[in-house]
């Protein structure tokens, strides 16, 4: 049985962090003690023009806000999200693709979202045990749904600088 959002929020939720060491937004318990940026840009999607016309207005771009040219985007080789250049890509055939994300509202749960790839429709954020970020397939299991399920603190404020990807649900 899942936590409510407090108790998930206070007791087993995590932070995510710009790591350094990872090359990708890490996501820790312990986060809060850790001296690395924890907001993030969100940003009208790189994709647009590919994005039908009613899904455009839930589809994003998330970069670093002190140096917004540094995109978080989904590696092709393990499917991680990573940092990427938005001047010089990795991959730039599908670099806006790739980096460009739906926002879910309530999609797994009440008051939690889930980012599904625009590069892999039906294919979610999910934390690993890690604490890693994967673009996976749905699974219909608790663990999937929990693990790709996240608290925006401003939610619907796409345009603003935001701690995004703040809390993950977690089931007990």
């Amino acid at each position: 049985m899942c936590a409510d959002a407090r108790e998930a929020i206070s007791k087993q939720a995590g932070q995510v962090y710009m790591s350094r060491e990872q090359d990708g937004p890490i996501v820790s318990i312990n986060a809060f003690n850790v001296d690395a940026p924890k907001q993030f840009l969100a940003m009208p999607c790189f994709a647009i023009d590919r994005v039908p016309m009613d899904l455009q207005q839930i589809c994003l771009t998330v970069v670093d806000p002190g140096r917004p040219y540094i995109v978080v985007r989904r590696s092709p080789s393990d499917n991680r999200l990573h940092y990427d250049l938005d001047y010089r890509p990795r991959n730039p055939e599908t670099f806006d693709n790739d980096a460009s994300f739906y926002v879910r509202e309530n999609k797994f749960f009440p008051g939690y979202d889930a980012l599904e790839s625009v590069s892999y429709p039906g294919h979610y954020m999910r934390v690993t045990s890690h604490g890693w970020i994967l673009i996976s397939d749905f699974q219909e299991t608790a663990e999937f749904r929990s693990a790709a399920s996240f608290a925006f603190p401003n939610r619907g404020i796409w345009s603003t600088w935001l701690t995004l990807f703040s809390y993950i649900r977690t089931c007990t």
